[in-house]
């Protein structure tokens, strides 16, 4: 994968994330009253999680050809670890 094609793909993750963060914000008053201050918990962890995400794009988008590989593997862990957080998020709405 070329630098563009792995900047272009990590991009459309971090975007992907944005949306979904807002889709969970729009939904908080779907939650029982009970499981707010959670939600809004799981929320702040996830903006957390963007925020490393962004990070970690930053630096792969700078990366030098030799450690764009090495950068890629921690998008893609960063990445791995806010799908965990969103599932975790979403799993309140069954």
């Amino acid at each position: 994968m070329n630098k563009n094609e792995v900047k272009n793909e990590a991009k459309r993750a971090i975007d992907e994330i944005f949306e979904k963060i807002d889709e969970l914000n729009q939904r908080k008053e779907e939650v029982k009253e009970e499981l707010k201050k959670d939600y809004e918990q799981k929320i702040e962890e996830l903006k957390a999680k963007k925020s490393d995400l962004e990070t970690k794009y930053e630096a792969l988008e700078k990366a030098s050809d030799d450690k764009r590989k090495e950068m890629k593997v921690s998008f893609d862990e960063a990445m791995s670890s806010f799908k965990e957080g969103f599932s975790s998020l979403a799993s309140m709405f069954k």
